[in-house]
């Protein structure tokens, strides 16, 4: 059995061979598929390009009565 290598793309549900394949209809193939590694979506933590500075990043919470004497 004669084995010939073409890389196919999926178009409309169907497996699209280029045009230089050149098979005659009806010819029997072997399709294999190659599953890639899945995407993987990383959401990185932002970092201090100089953590020094995390001092001016320091939050200060003022707690207000009820009645602020409006």
């Amino acid at each position: 059995m004669k084995v010939i290598d073409f890389e196919a793309t999926v178009e409309d549900g169907r497996i699209a061979l280029p045009p230089e394949a050149g098979l005659p209809e009806h010819t029997r193939v072997r399709v294999v598929i190659e599953v890639g590694e899945p995407r993987v979506f990383r959401m990185m933590s932002p970092r201090l390009a100089n953590p020094e500075q995390a001092a001016d990043f320091v939050l200060d919470v003022t707690v207000e009565s009820p009645d602020a004497g409006v």
